[in-house]
């Protein structure tokens, strides 16, 4: 399984640490008035994995659509491996890992993962630079 590159590893981890830090499990970046805000949410916390949702939303017709919406696991022994798991927006879901019962990552299409950590490497950048975010 592909994981985040370097700088996107890094980035992931300064904006899951201050979900990590929250007392609702969850936090808003809302740096910017021109960009959508980003919501983080500590969504599973297993033995060896942690799981994450990115995600921007824009509002149609009363109902929040994502745009995207993104699922990550962290290894929690290794912090640094990180999967992009899950797409979405109004148009698509891709599902690339799930987590078997037994607590372990199943890999289901290898060129959707790749696809998806390409993509999320490019996100992290992106959020990190709209959101002005310094850390």
């Amino acid at each position: 399984m592909k994981t985040l590159n370097l700088k996107a590893t890094k980035i992931f981890i300064d904006i899951v640490t201050m979900c990590d830090n929250s007392e609702e499990g969850h936090v808003k970046i809302k740096n910017s008035k021109v960009f959508m805000p980003l919501y983080i949410e500590l969504l599973y916390n297993s033995e060896k994995y942690k799981m994450y949702s990115f995600a921007h939303y824009y509002e149609q017709n009363g109902d929040l659509v994502p745009d995207p919406d993104m699922c990550f696991f962290q290894n929690k022994e290794n912090t640094n491996l990180i999967f992009a798991a899950t797409f979405q927006n109004a148009i698509k879901y891709t599902e690339a890992i799930e987590m078997e019962q037994s607590g372990e990552l199943k890999l289901l299409n290898n060129f959707e993962q790749n696809d998806l950590a390409y993509f999320a490497n490019i996100w992290m950048k992106n959020i990190f630079e709209q959101q002005f975010i310094n850390f």
